[in-house]
């Protein structure tokens, strides 16, 4: 059954997530300073949200993330960053309470940041921790990815049909809650609807995501969906 699509709209980033911000105003956007370690986590109220430097082998993956395609180059050039400056934004992670698999926080914002992070040789890194589940796992990573325009069109397609399947909600409801337009959601969710080999080809940036919304009106001609896409290409 749906929720109600009356719960707090998602759309404004992750600054709007947290609650706090590290970000100073001389700082240009997304960049922010090194999280300084707390005392102890556990003079943080429960589930209040809190910062931390965490040592990298303790974060566990987001089996929420909607991202399937990663740059090595681009990881490598953050990588070079990090080694020069620091990971100057930090991961956002939840606490596990159970961590028998040696991983005691889940992230659920950051994965590049923390794979480029691993490369640069860091053992610890700036983490804003607080509580999350599920479905709202999945939300977080789908906003942070959305707002960094770092998702391929059908990564982000699938993400969406992902919430409206785990949660039953319709395409308005995800749209509300991800401060999206309707016909937004209703236009990368129809991507799906395109043969394979074409999905491929959008996902690497081949084809267009305007050429992609129109192949997607032919639902069902996959040869024909096919063709265009290699006509395309090749023009």
């Amino acid at each position: 059954m749906a929720r109600s699509s009356s719960r707090p709209r998602l759309g404004r980033g992750l600054a709007s997530l947290i609650g706090t911000s590290t970000q100073s105003p001389q700082q240009g956007p997304g960049e922010y300073r090194t999280v300084p370690p707390q005392p102890t986590d556990t003079q943080a109220p429960s589930g209040a949200v809190r910062t931390a430097l965490i040592p990298i082998a303790h974060i566990g993956p987001n089996p929420y993330q909607p991202r399937r395609r990663f740059d090595q180059a681009a990881l490598e050039e953050l990588a070079g960053s990090i080694r020069a400056r620091g990971l100057l934004q930090p991961v956002l992670v939840v606490e596990r309470e159970d961590a028998k698999d040696g991983y005691k926080y889940q992230l659920i914002a950051g994965e590049r940041r923390l794979r480029a992070a691993r490369l640069a040789g860091l053992e610890e890194v700036p983490a804003i921790i607080r509580p999350a589940r599920g479905a709202e796992m999945l939300e977080l990573a789908v906003i942070e990815n959305i707002h960094r325009a770092d998702l391929n069109p059908i990564e982000r397609a699938r993400a969406y049909r992902e919430l409206m399947e785990r949660e039953g909600l319709t395409q308005q409801q995800v749209a509300e809650r991800l401060g999206q337009p309707r016909a937004t959601v209703a236009n990368y969710v129809r991507l799906l609807e395109l043969a394979e080999e074409v999905q491929v080809l959008v996902a690497e940036g081949a084809v267009s995501f305007g050429h992609a919304k129109v192949l997607a009106g032919l639902a069902g001609q996959l040869e024909l969906q096919r063709a265009l896409a290699k006509r395309v290409v090749e023009e």
